[in-house]
């Protein structure tokens, strides 16, 4: 009895040194991992290093993370922006695909684009994209202005309202 009694001592000592040991590698690890982390968030919008930085955390981290599931605030800022520019990228991919197509055939191809451009408009970005998005965003916004002086015309052909039509016309040659 009295050595089942030393035994359950002896292995609450082992085993709280051994979570120190454990700890301290981990905390080791996080701050190897910190300078890269924070290079890769400074790099505001090159998808490529930040994912390689979050791919090198996990790397450097390995296990010590099924053990201690805690995350520093770098990394989950950085994974957080990797997934604002994966993001941004299939958005601007979208963009790219409506700019070249006539925007009155493929309205709604560039509408649902433009909705996406809209949500996303406070992520990081190269200035090649938001130069993208803010592109298709101005194709679209012409086309509704077209379309709403068409539109206009159109009523005020059939109701035959002079004002209507002058104005509208006006406006459909500035267009």
């Amino acid at each position: 009895l009295l050595r089942n009694l030393a035994l359950e001592r002896v292995c609450l000592i082992i085993q709280r040194w051994t979570r120190a040991c454990l700890a301290r590698k981990f905390k080791a690890k996080l701050l190897k991992i910190r300078p890269v982390l924070v290079a890769a968030m400074q790099s505001q919008g090159d998808l490529e290093k930040v994912s390689n930085a979050v791919a090198f955390a996990e790397e450097t981290v390995g296990t010590y993370n099924r053990i201690f599931p805690f995350k520093s605030k770098e990394w989950l800022e950085c994974q957080e922006m990797k997934r604002q520019l994966v993001e941004r990228k299939r958005v601007t991919e979208a963009c790219a695909a409506c700019l070249p197509h006539d925007p009155d055939t493929n309205f709604a191809n560039l509408e649902k684009a433009v909705q996406s451009v809209i949500a996303i408009e406070s992520y990081p970005g190269t200035p090649q994209q938001l130069k993208t998005c803010a592109d298709a965003r101005a194709m679209y916004d012409l086309t509704v202005r077209k379309r709403t002086c068409r539109a206009e015309l159109k009523r005020g052909t059939a109701e035959a309202e002079r004002d209507t039509l002058e104005k509208n016309l006006a406006l459909a040659v500035e267009l």
